[in-house]
């Protein structure tokens, strides 16, 4: 893989494990910094600035023009927004608690006690609370009643206003607090792959405890959490280091606990197997991270690593500049038939893609709502 730019290659250098040669490895790409401004602005965008300013503390670098500074007041703008939304992700937890809505809590707040040495190295911006797909609406209902706004998401909007395609799966809803501060997102799936979720029972029945976190609260088992952080980091196109850094941390910390035939087991299921064996494949290569054999044996036939490859090239995730190319994972069948094709191709479940595909192609034509059995069965 060819060598990122020097300023990516030193945030990412930073946010690799500690050791010996990887302090070292973090005063080489020091020296070779070319703009400590840009620096800052690529740890800021990809959350890892308190790794950066970690590492600059540690391995005695003492970076030009009060970059230092900046960094520490972008930690502590960091810190003061996780407080923040835990107080709100308290609040929401006790309002559907009380409606008896159960609850499950999604990456950063579970990840940052769970994975993290010090819990504040992962800020979050937003709290993402799943549902069950029954509960969504009165989950809404409760946060709107009890003080927080929803604002519309493009990708749900379109799936309703397209509904005569036939069934598939929901988007999440979006939720701000009076102020405008505190962004709340509501789930009904984790992974939101634009289809019915297959395992979605298991995976609530295989959900943990995060007391923690508050009274009630739960998230998704260790072997879920993989799955789940590698479609998310997938999804948004490996567009930021710290989804990488969660998927280094889980492996090294829960490695060896994870049961790698359940999650080949649901990522077959939920069409999502290359996702695995490529977003652990770029972690390794970019973080150091060992890489389980599990994982390898996930990896495509040969024309779609090809394809991966080349939709999600190493040496941009690597420079810190990869887009989000989320039509090429999720289904989205309100798109035109173009934007539902490169899923059919990338993704799994291509009976499941190619038959929405088809139907919509088919109402798009003739302008027919279809079936109760089509609207109930997807």
């Amino acid at each position: 893989m060819p060598a990122p730019d020097a300023d990516a290659g030193f945030v990412v250098a930073a946010v690799r494990e500690p050791g010996t040669s990887a302090d070292a490895r973090v005063r080489e790409a020091a020296g070779g910094v070319r703009s400590w401004p840009r620096v800052l602005r690529l740890a800021v965008e990809h959350g890892v600035v308190q790794y950066v300013r970690s590492s600059l503390i540690r391995c005695a670098v003492v970076p030009p023009g009060g970059i230092d500074l900046a960094l520490r007041d972008a930690e502590l703008a960091d810190v003061a927004t996780t407080l923040m939304l835990d107080a709100e992700l308290e609040r929401v937890l006790g309002v559907l608690g009380s409606r008896s809505i159960d609850t499950l809590v999604l990456k950063g707040p579970v990840l940052a006690r769970s994975l993290y040495p010090q819990r504040f190295l992962r800020p979050y911006r937003d709290v993402d609370v799943c549902v069950h797909d029954a509960d969504l609406d009165r989950a809404a209902d409760a946060l709107v009643g009890s003080g927080f706004r929803e604002i519309a998401y493009e990708a749900e909007v379109a799936r309703l206003a397209f509904t005569a395609a036939g069934s598939q799966g929901r988007f999440h809803r979006m939720f701000v607090d009076a102020d405008g501060r505190a962004l709340i997102e509501l789930h009904s799936d984790p992974l939101q792959l634009g289809l019915p979720p297959a395992a979605e029972d298991d995976r609530w029945r295989r959900a943990i405890p995060a007391p923690e976190l508050g009274e009630g609260a739960m998230t998704l088992g260790d072997d879920d959490q993989l799955l789940h952080l590698c479609v998310h980091a997938h999804k948004h196109g490996f567009s930021r280091l710290m989804w990488l850094k969660d998927l280094d941390l889980i492996l090294r910390t829960k490695g060896t606990a994870i049961d790698w035939r359940l999650v080949e087991d649901a990522a077959r299921r939920e069409g999502v197997r290359a996702s695995i064996w490529y977003a652990l494949s770029l972690t390794s290569a970019i973080l150091g991270t060992p890489l389980p054999a599990a994982a390898v044996a996930m990896a495509p036939w040969l024309p779609i690593r090809f394809l991966y490859r080349r939709v999600w090239p190493a040496e941009r995730v690597a420079g810190l500049s990869a887009g989000m190319r989320r039509r090429a994972v999720q289904f989205h069948v309100a798109e035109s038939w173009s934007g539902m094709l490169p899923t059919l191709v990338l993704m799994g479940r291509r009976r499941d893609r190619a038959r929405l595909l088809l139907r919509s192609l088919r109402h798009r034509s003739t302008g027919t709502q279809p079936s109760s059995h089509e609207r109930r069965t997807g």
